[in-house]
C-alpha cells in the first residue's frame, strides 16, 4: 500500500471554506482532494458543517518500470472521469461521487486475477504475461439526517462497484467482479461539543474467472494455496468463483472546541473468503478467516488566523487463517501490523504548506505444510512543500515537490518451494529488501471565471534505486462550481 494512500490529515478540511473560493491563501490540494474522502468514509463529520460544491476531472495516469512488488503492474495506462458533489437539501446532508475508469494497458507478471492481497494465497497463476485491458465503475452516497430527540442523527452510506478485463494472449483469462458496502449508523450530541456514536457496516465482493474459454490450445494453471503449496494442472478450460463477506463495528467519537477539532475512531471486523472451482457440482479451493481492527485518531488545530496544524495517527492490524482444500485443515496463517502518521502545517499568510508523513509496516506469513515463512517490515517517510510562485498568465500557479524514502528493516525467507511458487517468493523477497527514494513533483495551475474553477494538474513521481526504478505520471483537468 503505498504512503499516499494511508494520509488522512486533512479531514477536518469539511469545516473549511468553500474549495472553489478564489482566494489564494485559501487554495489547497489537500483540501479538495480530501474533503470528500474522509466525508465519505466517516458519514458522521457532516455533522461539523456542511459546505456546497460540486466538482468533475478528467485524468490520464501512466506507469513503468520494474521496481514494484511481484503481482503489481510493469507497466499501465488508464483513463478516469470522476465526479464528486456534496449538497444540503432541507436538514439533509448527501456527499456522493461517480466514478469510471477505463483501463487502456495493464501489464503484469503471473497473476491470472484482479485480487492481488498479500494475505490471500489463493490465486491462480501461469508463467505467461501480457496486456489486460478493461474497465470499472464506482459509485457512491453518504447521507446524514437532521436532528430528531433533540440529540440524534443517523447516516448511512453505500458503495457499489462493479469491473471487469480481460488479458489479450493465452490463456486468454478474463475476470468480472463487484462489490458493495453498505453502514448504517447513529450520532448522539452528549454536549454543544462532544458527539458519540456507533455504526454497523457490511462488504461483499465477487469476483468470477473464466480462463481458456477464449484459447486455441490447453492451458497448464497453477492454483496457489499457500507460500510453497500448490496444485499444477492442464486444463481445457476453467472457471472460478469466489466471495468476500466481511462483518464490522465503528465506535467513534467527536469533540469540537474554538480552536480545536478532533474524533476517535475504533473500528473491528470479522470476514471470511470461500473459493470455489467450476459450476456444475463446485469444488472448495480455499476459505479463509479473517479478523482486522483499526484505531483512527484526527485533530485539526487553529493556532490563530495564520497557522494551523492538522494531525492524523491510523493504526492497522489484521490476521488470516487459511484452511486448504486438500489437507482439510488449517495450512496458511497471516498477521500484520501497519502505523500511519501525518501531519500537516498550514502558513495561511504565506501560503505556505509543510508535510510530514511517516508509515511502518511489520507482516509475517506462514505454509505449515511446506514449512515456508517470510517476515517484511520496513519503514517509509514523505515530506511536502506546497508554495504559490505567482501568476502565470494572469492566473495562480502552485507547485508542491515532495521526498521520500522507504528503508527496508527485515526481509527473511525460508522455504523449500520449488517451480513458480519458489519464483514468486524470491520475487517478492527482491522487492522487500530493496531500500529506495521517492521524489515528485506536482503543479497546479486554476482559473476562476464566475462561480467556477477551472484545474490543471500535473504530478510526476519516481521511485530510484541503484539499480531499478518506476516512474507515474498524472495529467489531470477539471472544473469546480
Amino acid at each position: 500500500m503505498r504512503i499516499i494512500s494511508c494520509i488522512s490529515i486533512f479531514l477536518f478540511c469539511v469545516t473549511g471554506r468553500l474549495i472553489a473560493q478564489d482566494n489564494q491563501k485559501d487554495w489547497s490540494f489537500y483540501s479538495r482532494e480530501k474533503r470528500l474522502e474522509w466525508n465519505n468514509s466517516h458519514p458522521y463529520l457532516l455533522a461539523s458543517g456542511l459546505r456546497e460544491f460540486y466538482q468533475a476531472h478528467l485524468s490520464y495516469n501512466y506507469g513503468e518500470g520494474d521496481l514494484h512488488k511481484v503481482f503489481e503492474t510493469s507497466q499501465f495506462s488508464t483513463v478516469k472521469f470522476s465526479s464528486q458533489s456534496q449538497k444540503a437539501i432541507g436538514n439533509w446532508a448527501f456527499n456522493g461521487s461517480f466514478d469510471y475508469e477505463k483501463n487502456l494497458k495493464s501489464v503484469r507478471d503471473y497473476l491470472l486475477q484482479s485480487d492481488n492481497e498479500d494475505q490471500n494465497p489463493y490465486r491462480l497463476a501461469d508463467t505467461h504475461s501480457g496486456p489486460w485491458s478493461g474497465g470499472r465503475v464506482d459509485f457512491s452516497l453518504a447521507v446524514l439526517s437532521p436532528s430528531y430527540f433533540r440529540a440524534a442523527r443517523s447516516f448511512v452510506r453505500i458503495e457499489y462497484t462493479v469491473g471487469s478485463s480481460n488479458r489479450n494472449n493465452e490463456p486468454r483469462p478474463l475476470y468480472r467482479h463487484n462489490r458493495i458496502y453498505v453502514q448504517l449508523g447513529q450520532l448522539i450530541a452528549l454536549k454543544d461539543w462532544l458527539d458519540v456514536g456507533m455504526a454497523g457496516f457490511y462488504r461483499q465482493t465477487k469476483e468470477e474467472n473464466l480462463i481458456g474459454s477464449y484459447a486455441t490450445q490447453d492451458l497448464v494453471l497453477y492454483q496457489l494455496r499457500g507460500l510453497g503449496t500448490f496444485s499444477k494442472n492442464t486444463f481445457r478450460s476453467f472457471q472460478r468463483n469466489q466471495e468476500y463477506d466481511t462483518y464490522g463495528l465503528h465506535l467513534f467519537s467527536r469533540i469540537k472546541r474554538k480552536n480545536y477539532k478532533g474524533f476517535i475512531d475504533i473500528s473491528v471486523a470479522q470476514g471470511d473468503f470461500t473459493a470455489r472451482n467450476a459450476i456444475v457440482n463446485p469444488v472448495n479451493s480455499g476459505e479463509l478467516n479473517l479478523v482486522k481492527s483499526n484505531i483512527t485518531i484526527g485533530s485539526r488545530i487553529m493556532f490563530n488566523e495564520k497557522a494551523e496544524w492538522q494531525s492524523d495517527l491510523k493504526i492497522d492490524y489484521g490476521k488470516t487463517e487459511g484452511i486448504d482444500p486438500v489437507f482439510k485443515a488449517i495450512n496458511y496463517e497471516s498477521e500484520t501490523h501497519s502505523i500511519a502518521f501525518s501531519n500537516l502545517l498550514l502558513m495561511k499568510d504565506r501560503n505556505h504548506q509543510l508535510g510530514a508523513d511517516l508509515y511502518y509496516s511489520n507482516e509475517e506469513r506462514s505454509d505449515l505444510a511446506g514449512n515456508d515463512r517470510v517476515k517484511y517490515q520496513f519503514l517509509e517517510t514523505e515530506a511536502t512543500y506546497l508554495f504559490y510562485i505567482g501568476k502565470i498568465f494572469t492566473q495562480g500557479l502552485y507547485l508542491k515537490p515532495m521526498l521520500g524514502y522507504r528503508k527496508s528493516i527485515e526481509a527473511s525467507l525460508s522455504t523449500s518451494a520449488f517451480d513458480l511458487a519458489r519464483e514468486i517468493l524470491i520475487r517478492e523477497q527482491d522487492f522487500f529488501k530493496t531500500d529506495y527514494f521517492k521524489g515528485a513533483l506536482e503543479m497546479e495551475w486554476k482559473k476562476p471565471f464566475g462561480k467556477q474553477t477551472l484545474l490543471i494538474n500535473a504530478r510526476l513521481t519516481r521511485h530510484q534505486n541503484p539499480d531499478t526504478a518506476y516512474s507515474y505520471f498524472n495529467l489531470r483537468t477539471g472544473l469546480v462550481f
